[in-house]
């Protein structure tokens, strides 16, 4: 199962939790999600030196409850030790539903080391967010929740550890905390 796949699992049930939460207390307004294409303009030709190879998106709506997603690849070639960069955005249309599957790195603070790695979380212009990375592969991931509604996941393989906050950076942050 991809991770994109797994992370929409994991959303349609943190997500039919937090509905069921607020219809507890009250009736939660609807909100649509973004168009997806909307999503896929947001997406840089280029990122870090790395030209875009694929740009995917899809929307999914599960009762009143209503997902967009876009995944674009960047890469520098195909063989063994490219480098390469994944970027998902996810709109889930519901504030407490994006805060919950964002909860861990937006209400704590981490900073650890080991030998292998590093994660500890961060903000990216305001946006709270998760880093980590790993020697091995040199591996990084960060995860930010933009505008208290997106969860933006950029995934890089091959690109050193003091690139992978630059990676995040570059993306239009404050165009997609704006995008309704």
């Amino acid at each position: 199962m991809n991770v994109a796949r797994l992370s929409l699992a994991a959303l349609v049930l943190v997500g039919l939790i937090g509905v069921a939460r607020a219809e507890d207390k009250k009736e939660a307004p609807k909100t649509e999600a973004v168009d997806f294409r909307k999503l896929k303009e947001l997406m840089p030709a280029e990122l870090n030196g790395l030209k875009r190879s694929e740009c995917n998106g899809e929307r999914n709506k599960i009762g009143d409850m209503s997902i967009s997603q876009v995944t674009a690849t960047y890469k520098k070639g195909d063989e063994e030790g490219a480098q390469k960069i994944e970027v998902q955005v996810m709109d889930y249309s519901n504030l407490e539903m994006a805060k919950g599957m964002a909860a861990a790195w937006t209400t704590i603070e981490i900073d650890k080391e080991s030998d292998n790695g590093f994660e500890k979380t961060i903000k990216i212009k305001d946006n709270p967010g998760f880093l980590t990375w790993q020697k091995d592969g040199k591996h990084g991931q960060v995860q930010l929740l933009v505008g208290g509604r997106y969860v933006v996941s950029v995934q890089t393989d091959n690109i050193p550890s003091d690139q992978v906050i630059k990676v995040a950076e570059a993306l239009p942050l404050d165009k997609l905390a704006a995008l309704k």
